[in-house]
């Protein structure tokens, strides 16, 4: 499914560049593979510590374009002061445009898509990255005080959790094995 030539191509990767400049402000951002295992290096994580990943499955399908499209403007213009090179009423605007008028060819068929992210165009990545980060970081600070580690890599979701005390009966247990 490519865009190239189309109305809509430069359009989109006018979208990507800035989303992906609007993604890094996100507090659960994980640039890449490398930029965990910094994170992780200086910790000591001891033997009480636990690591909890979640993938999620079939999100660029499940996001109700509806809902993405305010939330994501709202995190543009709620951030705007760290990107003032983006104008945040034009790339919400852009967003719009991309995402509701994404056309594509299977087979013979030209098809509209009218429901998720727009599939196979630059954006949809970052777009969705987005998403996902605005429900992820409401909620994650209602639980701050338990968690050491909260970053996400696209659909992809690491938290270690402050280490719990190991309950009397479980340690009489471990001591006796």
């Amino acid at each position: 499914m490519s865009c190239s030539g189309s109305l809509l191509y430069y359009l989109r990767v006018w979208v990507d560049l800035h989303l992906a400049k609007v993604a890094t402000v996100q507090p659960s951002y994980l640039r890449n593979s490398k930029a965990l295992v910094d994170l992780l290096l200086p910790l000591d994580l001891s033997t009480g510590a636990r690591l909890f990943i979640s993938d999620a499955t079939s999100m660029y399908t499940n996001i109700r374009k509806t809902a993405a499209l305010i939330n994501i403007s709202c995190f543009i213009h709620q951030h705007e002061h760290h990107f003032s090179n983006i104008p945040p009423d034009v790339l919400a605007e852009a967003i719009a445009i991309v995402m509701q008028n994404n056309t594509f060819q299977f087979g013979y068929m030209f098809w509209h898509q009218k429901t998720s992210a727009a599939m196979g165009t630059s954006p949809a990545c970052n777009y969705a990255n987005l998403f996902f980060a605005c429900h992820g970081d409401s909620i994650v600070p209602k639980f701050k005080d338990n968690l050491l580690i909260y970053k996400r890599y696209i659909n992809d979701i690491l938290t270690f959790p402050y280490p719990l005390p190991i309950p009397r009966s479980i340690q009489h247990c471990t001591k006796n094995n």
